[in-house]
């Protein structure tokens, strides 16, 4: 592994999930300092969103997949417009770490966008690694445990004392994603569709979705002509959520389904990560700011689940993640030398 070097002074983290794009340069107040400050607020996505229109990318919210044909140019089109929009506070740049949505593991296409961002940023060392992982970092920190994302996707992500980590979930919405707001979106509209068709239980998700769409051929137009359909469903997990608060039992039943589809996913995530003695567990992602409806409900599923699992509200977002990636405190060597095939340090490791 070699000699540490000082921690870089001023690093670009850059949060790119499925729904949206941040980026922040933190500049540390020591040139070996661990902790650095913002040197500028997190760019805005509205802005994000509109620089891919003009330069032509087809998604309004999250970055397109890494390695579908073109993935490289598409994501580097939204990350370069995002460098270019904190470039003019900033004279240096010593690290980069990106969390990105749909990067499992090591690619030359992670490799490729890695070597873009030191050339634009002109920094020595730049990290492409799972968004997945940056959210573990900033939620529970670099330490062993548990932390499960419920966002547009859902993943857990369980890290042992020792051996490797291990992915729960997070096959995307085609094959996986059960405890999402996408899932849970879709399983809304389904519901309100059969509504309408005489084919299901009376639920307000009909007038919901008619409030949302203007109606189920509405609705249907929307979904299949959308550029991102995983993002516009996921925005439909609002109004089940809004009818179950209000009462309505079928919405109430699929955010119950919900529940437990997190619980287990945080339960498998700890059995993959169990050693003796009680383990902490934190959340992130926008399902859990539903409080009532699912970060509690959630909570007292696992402490059934898992007696030991310790909650941890999370203590920060992907954003911190990439942040302490980009310009890790000496403590953290150890983890982060198990969850990356190489060292924030090594210009030729890039994930």
């Amino acid at each position: 592994m070699g000699s540490r070097q000082a921690a870089p002074r001023t690093v670009l983290a850059v949060d790119a999930g499925k729904s949206n794009v941040r980026a922040a340069v933190f500049v540390s107040a020591e040139p070996d300092g661990p902790e650095p400050e913002p040197a500028t607020g997190a760019l805005p996505v509205q802005a994000v969103q509109a620089a891919r229109s003009v330069r032509g990318v087809t998604l309004a919210g999250g970055p397109p997949n890494l390695v579908a044909p073109g993935g490289v140019a598409e994501v580097w089109a939204v990350l370069e417009e995002a460098w270019r929009g904190l470039a003019a506070d900033v004279t240096r740049v010593d690290a980069v770490a990106v969390g990105l949505t749909g990067v499992r593991g090591p690619s030359p296409q992670a490799a490729e966008l890695a070597r873009l961002l030191r050339a634009a940023t002109g920094a020595a060392h730049a990290i492409v690694c799972c968004d997945v992982l940056t959210g573990y970092l900033g939620a529970l920190g670099a330490r062993p445990g548990a932390v499960v994302a419920a966002g547009t996707g859902a993943v857990a992500l369980g890290v042992p004392d020792d051996g490797p980590y291990a992915f729960v979930d997070g096959w995307g919405y085609l094959l996986g994603d059960g405890a999402s707001s996408y899932t849970l979106g879709r399983r809304g509209l389904t519901a309100a569709l059969r509504d309408a068709d005489g084919r299901g239980p009376a639920t307000a998700l009909a007038a919901r979705l008619a409030e949302h769409y203007g109606g189920p051929e509405d609705a249907v137009r929307a979904v299949y002509g959308s550029a991102n359909p995983p993002r516009d469903i996921a925005a439909f997990a609002t109004d089940v959520l809004g009818a179950a608060e209000a009462g309505d039992e079928v919405a109430a039943a699929l955010v119950h389904r919900t529940v437990t589809e997190l619980a287990e996913l945080a339960a498998a995530a700890l059995r993959r990560e169990r050693g003796a003695g009680p383990v902490p567990v934190s959340w992130h992602g926008s399902l859990f700011l539903a409080d009532e409806l699912v970060l509690r409900p959630f909570l007292a599923e696992l402490a059934e689940r898992v007696p030991d699992a310790v909650p941890v509200p999370p203590a920060g977002d992907g954003l911190d993640g990439a942040r302490t990636l980009a310009a890790p405190p000496p403590a953290a060597a150890p983890l982060l030398d198990r969850l990356l095939d190489h060292r924030p340090d090594d210009p030729h490791g890039d994930r």
